[in-house]
């Protein structure tokens, strides 16, 4: 069983007896959706989709209200998680 491991600060350890330095920061959303029957978590990183076992999500599996919640994402936001070219799906 995979268990979810989003990589958000990746540092840098220089072999002089030096601290690790950050290299890298990779931020992540958490989208959650509540329905009758529990909720459904959808995490976003790199600009892949993520269930919250680990697992990517395929194209096919992402939920239906997925889109309408990265739509109320700012731009900044959606282009720290990956999503810079994300369009909205036309009706």
């Amino acid at each position: 069983m995979l268990s979810l491991n989003l990589k958000v600060h990746e540092y840098k350890r220089i072999n002089d007896g030096s601290r690790a330095t950050l290299e890298r920061v990779n931020p992540y959303i958490l989208l959650t959706k509540a329905t009758d029957v529990g909720s459904t978590r959808v995490f976003i990183q790199g600009g892949a989709f993520f269930h919250e076992k680990g697992e990517e999500y395929t194209k096919d599996e992402l939920p239906i209200w997925l889109n309408e919640e990265i739509a109320k994402m700012s731009v900044a936001a959606r282009k720290e998680v990956g999503l810079a070219d994300w369009k909205p799906p036309k009706p």
